[in-house]
């Protein structure tokens, strides 16, 4: 979450500095984080996680913009207000990998889904959402398993565009070497990061032949791997189909 992240960002600062902030750079990054990141999002976290929630990042996010209008406000009314902010947007958090599967914004999930909709991936966004669902139910073998399907899902349809041909299941590889040689949209750095990096590492985690017993970590992992790649092809392909 965006906003969880610029909140540890001034948490760091303010922890680095003595009994008073006298920076000014500090005092403004906290001020901006009321001002530019706060306040344009506010009445849509309001409706997204409830009035609650809402008040209490409000009431803290403005008591450090007042704060920080003092030449040298005290780090502990600073680290105070924050924590409390932190405490609510940690709850969120949790709830959000509970309900959704991962830490992924749920607004840039939907997106990248809806494109790959719009696009004609409705396989893959099949198998994307069976990786969230077994991520739920705590099957995280299942998960990055579901997670590598997803992977060979969506370079299998993207070779059918680029090769306007039909293409049976096959394999990773052999849709790899088609789009990087015949249709020259991937490149070799590309290719083997992602055949030999992201896809070995499901194909390890999710190998049911194996003993491997996947963690959390790696199925949030999986997870990140999945959309993060999904979304860079996506970006770097989608005027091209």
């Amino acid at each position: 979450m965006k906003l969880m992240e610029e909140l540890r960002q001034i948490q760091r600062m303010v922890k680095e500095s003595g009994s008073y902030v006298g920076s000014s750079t500090t005092r403004e990054n906290i001020a901006n984080f009321y001002r530019n990141t706060w306040l344009p999002i506010s009445e849509d976290f309001k409706k997204k996680f409830g009035k609650e929630n809402f008040k209490v990042i409000e009431d803290n996010a403005h008591a450090l913009y007042d704060l920080v209008k003092a030449p040298k406000p005290w780090k502990t009314d600073l680290l105070r207000h924050i924590g409390k902010i932190e405490e609510i947007l940690d709850e969120i958090e949790i709830d959000s990998i509970r309900r959704q599967g991962s830490v992924i914004e749920i607004n840039a999930k939907e997106e990248i889904t809806n494109i790959l909709k719009s696009k004609g991936f409705a396989d893959t966004v099949s198998y994307i959402k069976k990786a969230e669902t077994e991520f739920s139910g705590g099957n995280y073998k299942e998960c990055c398993y579901q997670a590598r399907l997803a992977i060979e899902e969506f370079f299998r349809n993207m070779r059918e565009k680029f090769s306007g041909k039909s293409v049976g299941r096959g394999i990773l590889r052999d849709h790899m070497d088609y789009l990087q040689k015949q249709a020259n949209v991937i490149t070799f750095s590309e290719r083997q990061l992602i055949q030999r990096g992201f896809y070995a590492f499901l194909s390890e985690k999710g190998n049911h032949a194996t003993e491997d017993v996947p963690s959390l970590e790696d199925g949030k992992l999986s997870l990140y791997i999945l959309y993060t790649l999904i979304e860079y092809c996506l970006d770097k392909l989608q005027k091209k189909i």
